[in-house]
């Protein structure tokens, strides 16, 4: 079982994500990250127009990789105009570190409409980010600053 849904939060945007593994919470972080970046938009169902991408990343802690993954994707669409979908692989190892390996579609051809529409993401935060394991499930409620 794997999912996101929207929570209630003051001013932003509150998101709970839950995966059976973390590979599967990262995945639906991603999904949900671009939920609210593209609510009116059907990207679920749009072909990569420039083959695949590869986004690594190493950091301490689990939190602070998920957090450097949704703001990287957030980076790439509001500068480069690129989306990331769809997520063909995530891989994650952890030694002394904590590594993040995603294989994703590539889209680069984003339609003008989308650009205009997109909701604008500040950066996701750090405010009360835990990454829990409940009842066979990992989850994280993550914060986005509207």
């Amino acid at each position: 079982m794997q999912g996101f849904h929207e929570i209630e939060h003051k001013a932003d945007i509150g998101l709970e994500i839950f995966g059976e593994t973390l590979e599967q919470l990262f995945t639906q972080a991603i999904y949900g990250f671009y939920s609210i970046l593209l609510p009116d938009i059907n990207w679920q169902h749009q072909k990569s127009s420039q083959g695949n991408y590869v986004l690594t990343l190493t950091e301490d802690v689990p939190e602070t990789a998920l957090i450097s993954l949704l703001n990287e994707l957030n980076f790439l669409f509001s500068v480069k105009h690129i989306l990331l979908l769809p997520v063909l692989s995530l891989t994650i190892r952890s030694n002394a570190r904590f590594y993040v390996k995603a294989r994703t579609g590539l889209i680069s051809d984003i339609p003008t409409d989308w650009l205009e529409n997109a909701t604008e993401i500040k950066a996701v935060t750090y405010h009360d980010l835990n990454i829990r394991q409940d009842q066979g499930l990992y989850k994280v409620r993550l914060i986005f600053d509207m």
